[in-house]
């Protein structure tokens, strides 16, 4: 019987990621992404908890586990070619990338197992489309995975690029997603998805002097669905939005500055507190902190 995604289950394993040493890990978050500057937008308050006071949450969020185990394994898949290019012969090389993959896969079902299964099931259905062997195997124009981008002014901004690609008619970043499905809300939301502008922006700032202008723009993207799907979105970023997206970001700069110097950090109150991961803490007066715990420095 195959295996089916359950998007309903109550999530209780702890994380993939404990079966990793610190050093190990190729992905994962950059020290001033996007995640940490959408967390200011939602709501200062928010941002303060767990940037300020490093708290987490206890319990990980299944899709996000789920797409970090795969996201691992994909750049093992990507980083074990870039590595053994020149040593080793067609067929062993073919045969290390995926090993490389499902090592971290079969490792991490020691103590998540469902996690790992699922992981298992978008990897394999990507292999089928972009693997060794397959017309659409592009392993020969990646030049890097997980690379961090980062600068310091006008503000700090950071990003870790799932990979970048050169293609004949030149640079392409590549970023890996995951969804419960695919349709034209998701794929037209990712024109003005932030975390996307911000890698442009950014390759503007560090790479373009080098490796010249960015061509395009994809996303990877694997649904889950039975059968997973898997296909490539060409998304545009145009040079307004880059524009606009870094005059806002020089706004949330100084309001993030005004709320450390004042040591003032306000609720964003709204209808969307009721779907924060903070609610339960907010609601009780802040005095239930049930479900997450401090972060180690």
């Amino acid at each position: 019987m195959p295996i089916k995604f359950d998007l309903s289950r109550e999530w209780t394993c702890p994380s993939w990621e404990t079966v990793l040493t610190l050093a190990e890990r190729l992905g994962g978050a950059s020290p001033w992404g996007n995640s940490r500057w959408g967390d200011l937008r939602r709501c200062p308050f928010l941002y303060w908890w767990k940037h300020v006071r490093r708290m987490t949450e206890k319990d990980p969020s299944e899709a996000l586990e789920i797409g970090g185990l795969y996201h691992e394994a994909r750049a093992r898949y990507y980083q074990t070619y870039l590595r053994h290019e020149d040593e080793l012969p067609g067929d062993e090389l073919d045969r290390a990338c995926v090993e490389a993959g499902h090592e971290i896969i079969e490792r991490a079902s020691e103590v998540t197992p469902y996690v790992s299964s699922m992981a298992r099931k978008l990897f394999e259905s990507w292999l089928v489309k972009y693997g060794p062997g397959m017309p659409l195997d592009d392993r020969d124009k990646v030049y890097d995975v997980e690379c961090l981008l980062e600068v310091d002014s006008p503000f700090p901004y950071s990003a870790r690029i799932d990979a970048w690609l050169m293609t004949d008619y030149g640079p392409v970043i590549m970023e890996i997603k995951t969804a419960a499905r695919r349709d034209g809300r998701l794929i037209t939301s990712y024109g003005m998805d932030p975390q996307f502008i911000g890698h442009a922006y950014l390759w503007r700032k560090t790479m373009q002097k080098k490796w010249g202008p960015l061509h395009g723009y994809y996303i990877d993207l694997a649904t889950k669905t039975d059968p997973v799907g898997v296909t490539r979105e060409a998304i545009e970023v145009s040079n307004k939005q880059i524009v606009q997206w870094e005059k806002s970001m020089q706004h949330w700069n100084l309001l993030r500055h005004q709320f450390e110097v004042t040591k003032s950090w306000p609720k964003n109150y709204g209808y969307q507190c009721r779907f924060c991961s903070l609610f339960r803490y907010c609601a009780s007066g802040n005095s239930d902190p049930t479900g997450w715990v401090r972060r180690a420095k």
